[in-house]
């Protein structure tokens, strides 16, 4: 299993410790290869969440925000489950790796929600007054942006703010 890596080893490793749960057994040993199947679980699931911090990461440097802060949370996510489950099964190693991941993932969201607020406001300080329009875009997104909408994106540059504060 320590050549596989992430949802293969995830299966390779679920695979090993349902062969172990078919006995029981009160053996030190026959307890320490449950453990270290579970460890080996926890750390297949690390990767697959590393996975999506690699995708968030790669669409953050294309500045795409929006979509990076979406990845972002869907690892943090799924960190929250893998925490629970080395929570359960007492792997405290893979634990303080996980709460790192949770953190890192955390700062980056709001690293995303601080430059999508400074795209609407720049956004809004070049809207000219006139009701026809701005045509720019945010990361790679396009919009066209009247001055009609400019009471839209006060609100939700104030949403933002609230809900993030940034």
């Amino acid at each position: 299993a320590a050549a596989e890596k992430g949802e293969r080893k995830e299966q390779v490793c679920l695979e090993v410790l349902k062969s172990l749960e078919a006995f029981s057994s009160a053996d030190a040993e026959h307890n320490e290869l449950k453990k270290k199947a579970n460890a080996g679980i926890a750390q297949a699931r690390i990767e697959i969440g590393a996975n999506l911090i690699d995708e968030a990461k790669s669409l953050y440097n294309k500045r795409d925000y929006y979509n990076a802060k979406e990845r972002f949370r869907k690892a943090q996510d799924h960190f929250n489950k893998v925490s629970d489950f080395t929570v359960t099964q007492r792997l405290e190693k893979e634990k303080v790796q996980i709460d790192s991941l949770i953190d890192t993932c955390t700062s980056s969201i709001k690293a995303c929600t601080n430059n999508l607020i400074g795209a609407i406001t720049e956004i809004m300080e070049t809207m000219p007054v006139d009701p026809i329009t701005y045509t720019g875009g945010i990361g790679r997104t396009p919009v066209k942006i009247e001055a009609s909408d400019r009471d839209r994106m006060e609100k939700l540059q104030s949403e933002l703010t609230e809900e993030y504060g940034a």
